[in-house]
């Protein structure tokens, strides 16, 4: 048996990798991003729908205090009045998706000099004194009344929260930080926009099904959207857009007009 006499020459660059650092790192850290988006929308679609059978009664632990000043309970009252029939009206009209009658919707106003109504935890519904300044017909009024106790008998108040929350924890334990998941707040909204308009089609669509039992005609429902659409030329596009368009919610109202009147 011989030899070699010395050893092999080592080719250089042998530990040099093939592909570009730079490549590398670009590549990695591309499908983190990905994983950690994926690990996100897992996360929301869990949180939201495993939201929508915590009790209504819970809400009331964690929703906001606030009452209607004493000047404006005789209008409060009023609404009231409205919104309890509008409800009864829509667990006729949509038996399916009927709410616990045993909890009630607690209506109150806020005063703002912007026209604007919303739902939240309680369940509650908050309707501005601007709103009742520009809403001058009673299906119109009855539409945003009817619109917003359909986000609250479809749970989405608790689903949002839910499901927000849930992206948020899951920030701060990738990065360590409980403050990130404020920080990034603008960029994981991106996220929950489309889930947030496919809400408001799905309550106009509730709210539209409970108008035609009430009045018999959707004629006048559009107005308060005709409002903002003469107000706001909403220049953004509409993927950032976390509502649909107010066209686009007045054409569809007078395309359920049409299968509704005629």
């Amino acid at each position: 048996m011989t030899f070699p006499q010395k050893n092999p020459r080592i080719p250089e660059g042998i530990n040099n990798p093939a592909a570009h650092p730079l490549r590398e790192l670009i590549f990695l850290g591309s499908g983190l991003c990905i994983l950690l988006l994926l690990t996100a929308v897992l996360i929301w679609t869990m949180f939201t729908h495993f939201a929508q059978w915590i009790p209504v009664r819970w809400e009331a632990r964690i929703a906001p205090d606030i009452s209607t000043p004493a000047e404006y309970q005789a209008s409060r009252q009023q609404l009231q009045a409205r919104l309890d029939q509008l409800l009864t009206a829509m667990n006729t009209a949509s038996p399916s998706t009927a709410f616990d009658p045993g909890v009630s919707i607690e209506l109150n106003m806020m005063k703002s000099d912007e026209a604007n109504a919303f739902a939240t935890l309680g369940p509650q519904i908050f309707v501005t004194t601007a709103l009742l300044d520009e809403v001058h017909s009673q299906i119109g009024l009855d539409m945003v009344l009817a619109h917003e106790a359909a986000h609250i008998v479809h749970r989405d108040p608790i689903r949002t929260l839910a499901g927000t929350l849930g992206v948020q924890l899951l920030m701060s334990m990738v990065t360590g930080n409980t403050q990130v998941a404020t920080l990034s707040g603008s960029g994981s909204q991106l996220l929950l926009l489309r889930y947030s308009r496919e809400q408001e089609t799905a309550a106009d669509e509730l709210a539209l099904k409970t108008l035609w039992r009430v009045h018999g005609t959707l004629s006048g429902a559009d107005e308060f959207f005709q409002q903002i659409l003469n107000k706001d030329n909403h220049r953004l596009p509409t993927f950032l857009l976390s509502h649909p368009h107010p066209q686009a919610r007045i054409e569809h109202i007078r395309q359920m007009m049409q299968q509704y009147d005629f």
